[in-house]
């Protein structure tokens, strides 16, 4: 199995593999690599903010939700704000494309981590760590989040119907946030996944 890119914060301390619990607990921890940008719309420029990102596919998306196209999402992360994601070097056509007069860009690659987390146990694994009530009716497939877990900010997207969420951390503290989750999920298991060097999880919308 291959290791963690080279350049992950994550490298040679994310082993692919079975930890804690034997058995098929059927949750999984994969990292997976992507380019990052902060996108804040300028005072009066929401409106051209998300005409030029639906120029991309994408447009603004509604507070605490994610759009998406092929390829490329944007999560809502304060108001006239989102977080793009996309595999490495794709988001550099559409931040080009957004003129200055509309929107401060901000390349954020290297100051996150994305891991994918799934499985039938991962909601209750991260409430170990996280007050956000995570059921799926609470919490349904679509919505975004900014919350503490373990002690460590994190952004939580719920990618599908009711087991797989997207957890994005600060690259300094993924170490930690790695350990915590592992340690939460020791009693049941989990399997750690090679990174995925080419695209983010599927991609659910709302």
């Amino acid at each position: 199995m291959s290791a963690p890119d080279s350049r992950s914060p994550l490298a040679g301390h994310l082993a692919p593999g079975r930890h804690g619990a034997a058995g098929r607990s059927g949750l999984t921890l994969c990292e997976q690599h992507a380019d990052f940008a902060e996108v804040a719309a300028r005072r009066g420029r929401q409106d051209a903010l998300d005409a030029s990102l639906r120029r991309s596919g994408l447009g603004l998306p509604g507070p605490g939700r994610a759009l998406a196209a092929p390829g490329l999402r944007a999560l809502w992360i304060a108001p006239g704000t989102v977080l793009l994601i996309a595999p490495p070097g794709g988001l550099a056509a559409v931040t080009t494309a957004i003129e200055a007069a509309t929107a401060a860009v901000v390349d954020q690659t290297g100051g996150f981590v994305l891991l994918g987390l799934a499985g039938p146990e991962a909601a209750a694994i991260l409430a170990k760590g996280c007050r956000i009530d995570l059921h799926p009716t609470a919490f349904p497939t679509g919505r975004v989040a900014r919350s503490i877990i373990a002690q460590i900010p994190a952004i939580l997207h719920r990618v599908d119907d009711r087991t797989g969420f997207d957890l994005i951390v600060p690259s300094t503290l993924a170490r930690s946030f790695v350990d915590f989750l592992l340690e939460a999920a020791e009693e049941v298991g989990i399997e750690v996944l090679p990174p995925d060097p080419s695209e983010p999880t599927k991609v659910m919308t709302a």
